[in-house]
């Protein structure tokens, strides 16, 4: 089975709520934790099981083995940081919101469709089971609804 390393960058309370169910994924491997302290990014890195640890985030998205980013930091960061990523051909999981304009979620949409490459703003509400249920009921009354 083909493993995809994960890349973690900010490492606050809701990486530590990601990584509990991470480990669920039966393909997902920790690469690498990135934060802007290194001694920060390496006892975070240690504690979970991270095969590497950086005291940068672009040290942490270029990492050869990282597929996938992970990005939990303060919302002004998302856009630069996302677009980093995606440049570099990794997909990117983004913590809500994905930006704080449409002109930049524009830009992060059209990075990752001219760089093929996978992009999600984690809306984890969208999934749950009431949500699933609207979007049904609103799909099957039409598009008068």
């Amino acid at each position: 089975m083909t493993k995809y390393g994960w890349g973690f960058i900010g490492l606050g309370k809701i990486v530590r709520r990601m990584l509990t169910a991470l480990p669920s994924v039966p393909n997902a491997a920790l690469a690498a934790a990135g934060a802007r302290d290194a001694a920060k990014a390496e006892a975070f890195a240690r504690e979970f099981g991270f095969a590497k640890s950086y005291g940068s985030y672009r040290e942490c998205i270029n990492d050869p083995d990282v597929d996938i980013v992970y990005i939990a930091l303060p919302h002004p960061m998302h856009v630069p940081l996302a677009i980093e990523a995606l440049e570099a051909g990794k997909a990117v999981l983004c913590e809500k919101p994905a930006a704080v304009n449409a002109a930049d979620m524009k830009r992060v949409a059209e990075c990752a469709s001219r760089n093929n490459v996978f992009y999600m703003e984690g809306m984890w509400s969208r999934f749950f089971p009431v949500n699933r249920a609207v979007k049904e009921i609103s799909i099957a009354a039409g598009p008068e609804w």
